[in-house]
């Protein structure tokens, strides 16, 4: 080709390309589901407890039912609304990327190629440890993606797949940050 030769930028056949099937994702543990439940009623039962203070402190028993009511109804829709969020929750594994899907009603779903993986961490905060749950979180040149509600088996085993098909070598694959102490030392080396 020539300097003035136009590039060729014909219209792909989008047909022809692959597609993200809606029945491989797979679904985050219920276990997340009922961590957001137990949340948001914990923050109900604060939000009537300090209504009723402030209606006791005011001596209107009537300004305590509607805020603590009013909250509680907002916590209620709010609980609603996070399950059925949590339950739209997935991640789906290739051979060449991982995709997480999300959102009730601003569907999200976020890929990122194995080839743009630069971190992949495993956390687990107090609620997730008490439920028995873990997260990925996958870091990239691009978008950063968390799969929630993981089993901490699956979410180590999950982690050291996307390691080793991004290739990222010693990034401590077997040290799969739960509390279990420090990692094992390989006496081999």
């Amino acid at each position: 080709m020539t300097d003035d030769a136009p590039l060729p930028n014909e219209p792909l056949d989008v047909a022809g390309l692959p597609r993200l099937d809606d029945d491989d994702f797979v679904s985050v543990d219920p276990r997340h589901v009922l961590g957001w439940l137990l949340f948001l009623v914990v923050a109900a039962v604060a939000a009537v407890v300090g209504g009723v203070m402030i209606g006791a402190q005011t001596g209107d028993g009537w300004i305590a039912i509607a805020i603590g009511g009013g909250l509680a109804v907002l916590l209620t829709a709010g609980a609603v609304w996070s399950w059925l969020e949590a339950l739209r929750v997935g991640h789906q594994i290739r051979d060449h990327d991982v995709s997480l899907r999300r959102g009730l009603m601003v569907r999200t779903v976020e890929t990122v190629p194995f080839r743009r993986v630069q971190h992949v961490s495993l956390t687990r905060g107090p609620l997730e440890r008490a439920l028995g749950l873990a997260t990925i979180g996958v870091h990239s040149a691009g978008p950063d993606v968390s799969i929630p509600g993981l089993d901490p088996d699956d979410a180590g085993a999950l982690r050291r797949l996307i390691v080793t098909r991004a290739g990222l070598a010693d990034e401590g694959v077997d040290a799969d940050q739960n509390d279990s102490g420090p990692p094992p030392v390989d006496e081999t080396r």
